[in-house]
């Protein structure tokens, strides 16, 4: 089985938050049994932008390697790069940093006959200052999904921070209006069919839908996504995208949580449960929940679902914690069912 936290806060102010709630859920992870195999991180490890809060930025690579040293050796952690990560317009140094802080920001692995295949998506929002990159990564993914073995996996399933798409694989290019969202303390999105220069949540149709087909009839089976700050996703054909709220800010009615995946010889299940509902057995997980795909009419509205400053005083007594880091997206994955 695999755990899945998704995405940062994306408010400075709000950083400490996410290393609160990872520590806490750090500890649920540890007093699980059986442990999961792999703990995914899926996107914005950090919440400061690489080329803008360098001094910030360090503090809390520093913060976030901390609190992952106190996770069981027993849970692999696999980290997927966010646009917070490598910033919204790429370049060659700040993917380069990214390699230095974190790892590669494209790669592919195996756990127990299942191939994770793990994607840049900055690369398909703006690659402008960056083609030479996007170009080796499409070069590597055509490669990898011509492999002979891939063909013999028991499943194939990717991961990437920004979705494809959010609810439907025909909808236009959903974007934020940060200008309003900010004014008016609720999330103000858009559709539109060119380019914008706010913050897609999803990403640019023309892309999407070359991509989209190609991954299906490669036969991957699940993309599982971060980004928007709320839980929502549907299918392409019978390929399936799962978008995982955040950690830290909620931009809908989501409360903090954590998606486990149970990957089995045949099928692939997936629940949300919020941080104090996370069970020690992750062998509960029955079926995934078609509640946590938001429906096409829902406008998820910004909410901080009511935090005082006394529970932040609270958590940092019971754990410890000290300074200034975001919350980054992450997946637990546990294979524990897939040993046959």
């Amino acid at each position: 089985m695999f755990l899945f936290i998704c995405s940062a806060i994306g408010f400075q102010s709000f950083a400490l938050m996410y290393i609160c709630f990872l520590h806490v859920i750090l500890q649920k992870l540890n007093a699980m049994n059986p442990k999961p195999e792999i703990f995914i991180i899926c996107g914005d490890l950090v919440d400061a932008y690489p080329n803008k809060f360098p001094k910030i930025r360090d503090a809390q690579i520093k913060d976030f390697k901390e609190a992952l040293a106190g996770l069981s050796e027993e849970i692999s952690v696999i980290c997927v790069c966010g646009n917070h990560d490598v910033g919204e317009v790429p370049t060659h140094q700040t993917v380069a940093k990214y390699n230095k802080d974190f790892g590669d920001d494209h790669f592919y692995f195996w756990c127990k006959g299942v191939l994770f295949i793990v994607l840049n998506s900055q690369y398909y929002v703006d690659a402008t200052r960056v083609p030479d990159l996007k170009k080796a990564q499409d070069n590597w993914l055509d490669h990898v999904l011509s492999l002979e073995e891939r063909k013999k996996a028991k499943h194939t399933i990717m991961f990437q921070h920004i979705p494809w798409f959010l609810h439907q694989w025909y909808e236009k290019n959903v974007a934020i209006d940060v200008k309003n969202t900010l004014r008016t303390k609720q999330l103000v999105v858009y559709e539109c069919d060119d380019q914008t220069t706010d913050v897609l949540l999803n990403i640019e149709k023309a892309t999407r839908l070359s991509m989209l087909e190609k991954l299906h009839k490669a036969g991957v089976n699940k993309i599982f996504c971060g980004h928007a700050h709320f839980n929502c996703g549907g299918y392409y054909k019978n390929m399936e995208i799962v978008v995982t709220t955040a950690v830290g800010i909620q931009l809908g009615q989501d409360k903090h949580g954590i998606r486990l995946v149970q990957v089995q010889e045949n099928d692939i299940k997936h629940k949300y449960f919020k941080i104090e509902d996370v069970p020690e057995n992750i062998n509960l997980i029955d079926t995934h929940e078609p509640k946590d795909i938001c429906k096409e009419t829902d406008t998820p509205k910004l909410t901080f679902n009511g935090l005082k400053m006394n529970f932040f005083k609270s958590i940092l007594t019971l754990i410890g914690c000290t300074r200034r880091s975001p919350p980054p997206p992450v997946y637990l994955i546990s294979f524990s069912v897939c040993k046959r």
